[in-house]
């Protein structure tokens, strides 16, 4: 239900009321994200101009689902507040790559204030390696992570995102062996691109000091990881597909 009006350039006196529900998929022709599903209720007014708007209410979303490229939200569950400052993600959350991650933030409505997107993130479980292309044959490759950390942009885009924050878990299986993160280490994203500082992992299949980046180009995923220890060569097998089987501990210094 829309009842009231508002100008696109000047306040008309009036206020514009909007109440109900509307296809999440609405995201795809409004934001950057190739697919989206469920319901997003709203129930805002908003007073001013389209030019320079004054919104209070609220907007819900459950049970939702949104995807860009590799990375799938699925229970997406989000609940906004509006007012004059603008918009506060008072809870927001969702399932990706097996694990679930959360976030809060406030979104200024103003088009040029600096920094209009702020955000704290926190993710539990997520497998990293389900981000990157899917692989139809060889043994299975996990990486699960814990991380959390603080993010800002001038633009809804992941090439425009900024921040940092730390890496508190990283848990490398493949086949029985594993890895294992020492301790937690910094993290930073610029310009769409991931990266840590240099981390130590140790277990069964080893210890190795690692350094990797993630990097969202053109749509796609592209990963890059740095190795220096001795490391058992089974956690190779799962880039060699089924045509050969590594195993046995061995020196490794390089960068795939």
């Amino acid at each position: 239900r829309i009842d009231g009006e508002v100008g696109f350039n000047r306040d008309a006196g009036d206020r514009l009321v909007v109440v109900g529900t509307a296809p999440l998929s609405h995201l795809a022709l409004l934001t950057p994200v190739e697919e989206a599903d469920g319901d997003l209720v709203v129930d805002v007014t908003m007073t001013g101009s389209v030019a320079r708007p004054t919104l209070a209410g609220t907007v819900r979303v459950a049970g939702g689902m949104v995807r860009q490229g590799a990375f799938r939200f699925d229970d997406v569950e989000l609940f906004a507040a509006m007012d004059e400052g603008g918009v506060e993600i008072r809870e927001a959350s969702a399932r990706i790559a097996g694990g679930h991650v959360r976030a809060t933030g406030d979104v200024a409505l103003q088009p040029a204030a600096p920094d209009r997107y702020r955000f704290d993130l926190h993710a539990q479980g997520v497998d990293v390696a389900q981000l990157t292309a899917p692989r139809e044959s060889g043994p299975a490759l996990s990486t699960v992570v814990d991380a959390d950390m603080r993010v800002v942009a001038d633009q809804l885009a992941l090439d425009a995102v900024r921040g940092d924050g730390a890496l508190t878990r990283v848990q490398v299986s493949v086949d029985g062996k594993t890895l294992g993160l020492e301790r937690p280490v910094a993290l930073a994203v610029r310009s769409g691109t991931l990266t840590h500082a240099p981390l130590r992992l140790a277990g069964s299949a080893g210890g190795v000091t690692l350094d990797a980046s993630v990097a969202y180009v053109g749509g796609q995923t592209q990963v890059s990881v740095g190795l220096d220890g001795d490391v058992d060569l089974v956690v190779a097998n799962p880039m060699l597909g089924e045509t050969v089987a590594l195993a046995g501990l061995a020196s490794v210094s390089g960068r795939i």
